[in-house]
């Protein structure tokens, strides 16, 4: 349950804010529910800050640990309420580009995000492998 908790973090917060003057990046700041079979996991607040996109922890659902036990380098042990792990994405090519945590392993890995419709998709590619999530609005 720790692992998929973590890949759902990592696919999250690769929901990058868009900027104001490309209408199709605008609206993706704000709070995003990552959701897996229909349960909500975990939530995280996206904001913008000088053009660029950043995101962290702001709800857990179900049973998570407070704290980032199982994590590794400097976020062992950190809350995870709050916890930054999207930070400087950038707009290109008609999605948000950059890096999100994966506190597990204290590595940064490649993601990228676009609205659909109502929904924000985030794509993370680990290890060759890449995977693609919808996130509902926090309401």
């Amino acid at each position: 349950m720790y692992r998929m908790f973590m890949i759902i973090i990592l696919i999250m917060f690769m929901a990058i804010p868009s900027m104001a003057r490309d209408s199709r990046a605008a609206n993706v700041t704000g709070e995003w529910i990552i959701y897996e079979q229909g349960l909500d996991l975990v939530a995280a607040r996206l904001y913008q800050r000088g053009g660029k996109l950043y995101g962290a922890i702001s709800h857990l659902y179900g049973d998570f640990p407070v704290r980032c036990y199982h994590c590794k380098g400097s976020k062992h042990n950190r809350r995870i309420l709050g916890m930054r792990i999207i930070k400087g994405m950038i707009w290109s090519k008609g999605r948000w580009r950059g890096k999100v945590l994966y506190p597990a392993e204290d590595r940064w890995y490649p993601c990228s995000l676009w609205r659909q419709g109502s929904r924000l998709m985030a794509e993370v590619c680990i290890g060759g492998s890449c995977k693609i999530r919808k996130l509902k609005r926090f309401r």
